[in-house]
């Protein structure tokens, strides 16, 4: 059918297998230099009836019989060979021109979702239908000389190993790069305090973090504790995150619920042993009496209840 086009303007090469950048092959079944731009063309000699979309990563064969096969879609197949002609070239993709053609006995049974450049019929129209000039005839002609060039040579050994990368590629997922991502932009992003603790606090859903982890612009200078207010060791070295922002604790007022300081006359007082178990005992203080007072309590408890009360 290719016999129809010129051939002093319509340069055909056939069977073309060449090297691809990330190692491997391909193999691209008619390339078409011409003034009009470069055609890419992959044939398929099927039968029965195909059923594919645009962007599905497989077609479908369908016979009569009810029988079906999956074939991978010529679309994205011809969309990485021109990726690799347009390396190879050092062009842009506007210069190459799509073209997929059902040369067997098939019909399209998913016609409207297809592009126009998916073909059973009229493959010699579609080109010459292309009339914009896009390359002059000297660049036509270092086109085709650098395909020929860079070609592997057509042999049983060259199509044989194009079959193996491809059956490799095939049966290793990881080894198949024919659908790379998106990387996302790297960034740099401020410093932030790093999470030495996951505990996460029930009450407020904070996360633990030490201060000595922070930024030292987000820590305000010491600050003088008040004579009357009091502050545990864990929570003098601590702050914490929240979701939204980095908060110092409150400094909690003096209640009947909490400890108070304690008169340093009651330090002079010798502490006692366990009247019960003879243990060691430790100054507390009764934290919901009516009356707050100091007490000793037995180190043991609550395996022992001994108390030895300070008057």
């Amino acid at each position: 059918m290719w016999l129809k086009l010129e051939k002093d303007v319509y340069h055909r090469l056939n069977g073309i297998t060449l090297p691809r950048a990330n190692g491997g092959s391909t193999q691209i079944d008619h390339i078409i230099v011409s003034v009009y731009g470069i055609f890419v063309i992959e044939t398929k000699n099927y039968k029965g009836w195909i059923y594919g979309s645009e962007n599905q990563r497989q077609w479908t064969q369908s016979f009569p019989n009810g029988s079906k096969f999956k074939f991978q879609n010529p679309l994205l197949q011809n969309y990485l060979h021109i990726k690799t002609l347009a390396d190879l070239l050092g062009l842009e993709l506007s210069y190459f021109h799509s073209m997929i053609a059902f040369i067997g006995e098939c019909e399209l049974k998913t016609r409207d979702e297809l592009p126009e450049h998916v073909l059973t019929s009229g493959m010699v129209s579609y080109v010459k239908k292309k009339q914009d000039k896009l390359l002059t005839e000297d660049e036509v002609t270092s086109i085709v000389e650098q395909i020929e060039s860079s070609r592997f040579s057509k042999s049983w050994r060259t199509n044989r190993q194009h079959k193996a990368y491809l059956k490799d590629k095939h049966s290793n997922p990881s080894n198949n790069t024919d659908n790379p991502t998106l990387e996302p932009t790297a960034r740099e992003t401020p410093n932030r305090a790093t999470m030495k603790s996951r505990e996460v606090q029930r009450w407020s859903g904070q996360t633990e973090i030490e201060s000595s982890e922070l930024p030292i612009d987000s820590l305000n200078t010491q600050q003088t504790i008040a004579p009357h207010t009091s502050m545990s060791h864990d929570m003098a070295n601590k702050v914490f995150l929240t979701p939204f922002e980095v908060v110092e604790p409150e400094l909690t007022a003096i209640s009947s619920e909490i400890d108070v300081v304690i008169d340093h006359t009651a330090d002079l007082i010798q502490t006692p042993t366990c009247p019960r178990c003879n243990g060691e005992m430790i100054k507390r203080v009764a934290k919901k009496a009516i009356k707050v007072r100091p007490f000793f309590g037995c180190s043991q408890f609550p395996k022992c209840w001994g108390v030895v009360n300070i008057d």
